[in-house]
């Protein structure tokens, strides 16, 4: 059986197709290095908000003279202005395609957008966002925000056990979470006000708000979480 590391793997990607009631179609796809889940930068000469310095994240740590551009912003810039001249509340019939399964769900453009740009954010090199990449290995789109909770609650405790394999502390109260989703929430804030600052940017940045919002809740629903599953882990998990 190959390892899950193994190095000959193809890139992992995932393709985006908007279908919106007037007939327009617009997709957008994306590929990811298959050892890293790093996301190369796109081409061509990135816009002026991109920039590393234009309404820079509060506490960025990247250096400005190794870094002319936000990779954030770099790599939305291709789906802003792919999408900018729609109204984020256009209905579409968003379909997600990658090489395990596809998705497809009856939403807004907003809906779908925030899901693409979550892929996006946390794949192009931001070290506040990278804490968050090891769940685009197993991306799944339009998740509610209980489910997006369970998954990265779920992931911050396998990283612990991975620390605590490798010498390290393991954060087990999961105190970090909270600590990286303030630090997340200043990147969506950030970026949020470069594509205000842009004309034409309605669309991308209500969808970017509304990413900031689910994210923003994720370190306050995990004892919600725990009583809705009370009954259901109390024998197996809390009975010895």
């Amino acid at each position: 059986m190959p390892r899950i590391t193994d190095k000959r793997r193809r890139p992992i990607s995932f393709l985006y197709v908007f279908k919106f009631q007037d007939g327009e179609a617009k997709s957008y796809k994306i590929e990811l290095a298959a050892e890293t889940l790093a996301m190369s930068p796109a081409g061509g000469a990135p816009p002026e908000w991109a920039a590393l310095g234009f309404h820079r994240c509060d506490g960025c740590a990247l250096d400005e003279k190794e870094h002319q551009f936000c990779p954030v912003a770099e790599n939305m810039a291709p789906v802003v202005a792919e999408f900018s001249g729609r109204a984020s509340s256009d209905p579409a019939f968003v379909s997600v395609y990658t090489a395990r399964r596809d998705y497809s769900k009856s939403t807004s453009m907003q809906d779908g957008l925030s899901s693409l740009f979550g892929i996006i954010m946390t794949t192009s090199g931001c070290p506040a966002m990278d804490y968050l990449r090891p769940l685009v290995r197993y991306h799944q789109p339009f998740t509610s925000i209980h489910e997006n909770t369970f998954r990265t609650a779920s992931m911050y405790l396998l990283m612990q056990f991975a620390r605590k394999r490798n010498s390290l502390e393991p954060d087990w109260e999961m105190r970090g979470l909270e600590k990286i989703y303030t630090d997340i929430h200043k990147v969506n804030e950030a970026i949020a006000n470069r594509l205000k600052a842009a004309s034409g940017m309605e669309a991308p940045a209500l969808a970017l708000t509304r990413l900031d919002q689910a994210a923003t809740l994720v370190p306050f629903l995990t004892d919600e979480l725990l009583e809705e599953l009370g009954p259901v882990i109390r024998k197996p998990y809390l009975e010895d």
